[in-house]
């Protein structure tokens, strides 16, 4: 195992360990950026090459995710990505950001807060510059893509 799949696997597995310390936050709910992984539902029709994310998928994560009263954001970029930035007021897990391909199951790049401190890490690589920037910028409404990247907002309604 490389040093760097090493700290990766030791962020994901503290990542866990807090998630289950949420107590106090409504943990169970579910956060993708922590390590969660549900099978995809729908069918996904995209570009020839690589598929339009679902909505729904995403926005049925968003609504169940524990510490999210502050944010509970989602953006499409480029019509094949989905960026997903929460908050909360817990103690600890107070944040996640995360960058993901065509299904919540496609995790690219994420940033959050963990029982350990801040931690950020790239399954992807080619696309941490992007994760960057939307991180640098998540405030901005295009998230400083700029005029060269297409950004909508998804609607994230309260859960029923």
């Amino acid at each position: 195992m490389s040093p760097a799949q090493y700290t990766q696997y030791i962020f994901r597995a503290a990542l866990l360990a807090g998630a289950a310390l949420l107590t106090s936050c409504g943990a169970g709910g579910g956060d993708l950026a922590l390590g969660e992984r549900q099978a995809g539902q729908g069918v996904a029709v995209g570009e020839p090459n690589g598929a339009a994310p679902v909505t729904a998928e995403f926005v049925a994560h968003a609504q169940a995710a524990p510490c999210a009263e502050q944010r509970n954001r989602l953006f499409m970029v480029d019509k094949r990505m989905v960026y997903w930035d929460r908050a909360g007021n817990c103690g600890d897990n107070g944040y996640a950001r995360t960058l993901y391909g065509a299904t919540p199951q496609q995790i690219f790049c994420s940033a959050a807060d963990s029982i350990a401190g801040p931690r950020a890490f790239c399954n992807d690589e080619s696309s941490r510059a992007l994760f960057n920037t939307i991180d640098a910028n998540r405030h901005k409404a295009d998230l400083g893509l700029g005029s060269g990247h297409l950004v909508e907002p998804i609607d994230v309604p309260p859960r029923a």
